[in-house]
């Protein structure tokens, strides 16, 4: 049924945006544009288009970056998706303030998938309050989004509960499916020590170093301020460990500064953002990855399944979708595929990395087991396999008929 159907895919996209949402969009769109025509409409800091794997990128300028955001992703990626509404036969937007065009089209099939807890999450970041006028808008335009919403995916099952209590969403138009990632690329290559040697000088590493990775933002909800406290531990048991940190953010000098007051500076390297490429060298080049988000916030943990699909041995907080990650690998697998700590515990964290560099075998051994339930259960083809059939049910449901492209209200 979805063959040969056009599909509007709406929301953030790398090289702007390059988190999480992000690289779960590219990688869906790359997947599903091989047995269907995907377009993606997105916003960022100047209006321009281009080609990715085939995918056609459109990209809306924000106007005014510093206000009114959320207002202006609502209307603007909704102007622009509402002119190729005659070629569109199904809108998939992530996020409530992408869902627009929903309104404006009413006839096309919408599916909608939530991320995060956005309403909430503002709240935690201290840009709005709870009791305020802003917070209610917020959980309104949720709340509508759902409703018009034909079928909603979401990525955790604990954030399916909070759709479904929170949102009023019709539990039998709510299906889970997880972020995925390309097992092909995300993989451990063989390097020889050569090939391992230029990494390292790339990044400026010793060549004799072990090296923790931190793939997240350096906000404090991410936890790194906890990672460099723990470094301060871990080289007085091994002083070649270096822990790198990939991202950057307003955060970036207070982090650097920590790690002066610490001590470890000399220990710590921060790379800034890279390339899917270079960050795909780090992981096989690592020893260790880590993921410390310190609440159930953290939705999934794209980083933490890229590393283990490169056969990482991996240490995360018990929080939100990355514990309901490795519980259900420990379950599957009969054994760990990572370690899990509490949130905000230095000393777990120091004591967890030792003990997987003491113990080399073990560590591959789980990193083993880490790539295998990767592929069981999030590869990407397999994801947009699982997308497809949301597509098929409310293209089903919805009776929609190419004849109607483009009567959409006005």
């Amino acid at each position: 049924m979805i063959r040969n159907k056009n599909i509007a895919m709406i929301g953030e996209y790398p090289p702007t945006h390059l988190g999480g949402v992000g690289s779960h969009i590219q990688g869906i769109s790359r997947e599903l544009q091989k047995q269907i025509k995907i377009m993606v409409i997105t916003i960022g800091t100047e209006k321009k288009s281009w080609q990715d794997n085939q995918v056609q990128i459109i990209q809306e300028k924000i106007w005014y970056p510093y206000r009114y955001t959320t207002l202006q992703v609502f209307f603007q990626t909704a102007r622009k998706a509402w002119t190729y509404r005659k070629i569109i036969d199904l809108y998939h937007v992530h996020g409530a303030f992408f869902a627009g065009v929903g309104f404006l089209d009413k006839r096309k099939p919408l599916v909608l998938t939530i991320h995060g807890y956005l309403s909430l999450e503002t709240v935690s970041a201290g840009r709005i309050k709870k009791d305020s006028l802003q917070f209610e808008f917020m959980r309104w335009v949720e709340k509508i989004s759902v409703k018009r919403a034909n079928a909603i995916i979401t990525v955790g099952n604990k954030v399916k509960e909070w759709i479904i209590n929170e949102l009023e969403a019709e539990p039998n138009k709510v299906f889970y499916i997880p972020n995925g990632v390309d097992t092909t690329r995300f993989m451990t290559h063989n390097l020889n020590l050569y090939e391992i040697k230029l990494i390292k000088k790339k990044f400026g590493l010793p060549e004799n170093s072990k090296i923790i990775l931190f793939t997240k933002h350096f906000t404090p909800r991410y936890g790194i301020q906890y990672a460099v406290h723990a470094l301060s531990l871990i080289l007085k048991k091994d002083p070649h460990v270096i822990l790198v940190s990939t991202n950057e953010d307003n955060y970036l000098n207070k982090t650097r500064i920590l790690a002066r007051d610490y001590g470890v500076d000399s220990s710590c390297i921060f790379t800034g953002r890279l390339s899917e490429e270079d960050l795909i060298k780090l992981y096989n080049i690592s020893d260790v990855f880590i993921h410390l988000s310190i609440d159930d916030f953290e939705t999934f943990g794209i980083s933490l399944i890229e590393a283990m699909s490169c056969r990482k041995p991996v240490i995360s907080t018990a929080v939100g979708g990355p514990k309901e990650i490795l519980e259900n690998g420990k379950i599957q697998m009969g054994r760990d595929v990572g370690i899990l700590i509490p949130p905000e515990d230095v000393e777990s964290i120091a004591e967890s990395v030792i003990y997987l560099l003491c113990h080399p075998e073990e560590a591959r051994e789980m990193g083993k087991r880490a790539r295998e339930y990767v592929l069981r259960n999030y590869s990407s083809d397999l994801i947009a396999e699982k997308t497809l059939e949301v597509y098929n049910y409310v293209l089903a449901n919805r009776g929609f008929n190419r004849d109607d492209a483009g009567k959409g209200s006005s």
